[in-house]
């Protein structure tokens, strides 16, 4: 399974090949005026955990899933209906196309009032062909989202469930778990801490998972928390980010739960393409900008002992609450 996660500044864009599907997880299409806005920064100057600043100009979504994967995606999935998860899905839909279409409703009149929010408005409507429209919550399970059978795309929500009530459409976002063999990835949407925590005092074995792609591009109020975190115990975290403000920036946290080698921004590095095995590890681990490149074999390899040790850390706690 080869996941793409796009530099798109403080939007979201996740593309994912599965064995015979692909998968759009929202889209953040910005202007040529606000693409050409990036000043490219010497190495030697930026660093991943700078909260501000840019180091590639942002990616088009649609012509890189042009160039890159190629053909209809056969779904897209909106993780909740903000300008900056939206943006760009008319275009995508002409150009690309989608066979189905997930978003939760729950807060659908925040949608933007634009072409794209117009034409969502209208699938979930059941006012376009060829277009299906699905809204799976906690616990649904069927042909080629659930986890049942060994062919299906093994897409699980970990959030929302149908019972619950999102104050806010942040609130409401879905939080994505996919599976592939012993690996998977968390797509953390705009999801909450207190999902997060809700989460881990339910249904704690769920928020384990091989890649994390981080909540609300790196602000406070995606950060999961140190608890949290440390026992999801991913072996690397993708940050997508543009510039944020300082006091809102979590990256300070990331790096004091998992260490420096854990986690990556798109803004440092481009876009990021990791490649699962079936074996809770990674099988390639790539991004667009070759300075940082060059460190990534080093970095993962550090990420690794730090993830073995941390799981260590974890049995040696659970036996602690035990006796």
């Amino acid at each position: 399974m080869l996941i793409h996660t796009l530099h798109v500044k403080n939007g979201q864009c996740v593309m994912v090949e599965h064995e015979k599907r692909t998968t759009m997880i929202d889209i953040h299409k910005l202007s040529e005026s606000d693409r050409a806005e990036e000043i490219l920064i010497e190495s030697d100057r930026f660093v991943k955990e700078t909260a501000g600043g840019y180091v590639y100009t942002a990616t088009n979504p649609i012509n890189y899933w042009n160039s890159r994967i190629g053909g209809s995606a056969f779904r897209t999935i909106i993780t909740h209906p903000d300008h900056d998860h939206v943006r760009g899905f008319k275009e995508f839909y002409e150009n690309v196309g989608t066979t189905n279409l997930w978003m939760p409703t729950s807060h659908i009149a925040t949608l933007p009032n634009t072409d794209d929010g117009d034409l969502i408005k209208r699938i979930v409507g059941g006012k376009v062909s060829g277009v299906t429209f699905v809204e799976p919550k906690r616990g649904s399970n069927n042909m080629y989202f659930g986890t049942e059978e060994y062919d299906w795309d093994q897409i699980q929500i970990l959030h929302p469930a149908a019972s619950y009530a999102a104050e806010s459409s942040n609130q409401g976002s879905y939080l994505i778990k996919i599976s592939y063999g012993k690996s998977s990835v968390i797509i953390g949407g705009d999801t909450e801490k207190e999902t997060f925590e809700w989460l881990y005092e339910k249904y704690p074995d769920e928020l384990k998972c091989t890649i994390f792609i981080a909540s609300h591009h790196g602000r406070q109020s995606g950060w999961p928390g140190k608890k949290v975190l440390q026992h999801m115990n991913p072996l690397m975290v993708v940050i997508p980010k543009g510039k944020i403000l300082p006091k809102d920036s979590a990256l300070g946290n990331y790096r004091e739960a998992l260490g420096s080698e854990r986690f990556i921004t798109t803004s440092y590095a481009g876009n990021v393409r990791i490649k699962l095995s079936r074996n809770d590890e990674v099988a390639l681990f790539e991004c667009e900008r070759d300075y940082v490149n060059k460190q990534l074999p080093s970095m993962l390899a550090k990420a690794r002992e730090l993830r073995q040790n941390s799981a260590l850390e974890n049995i040696f706690l659970n036996l602690l609450r035990t006796k």
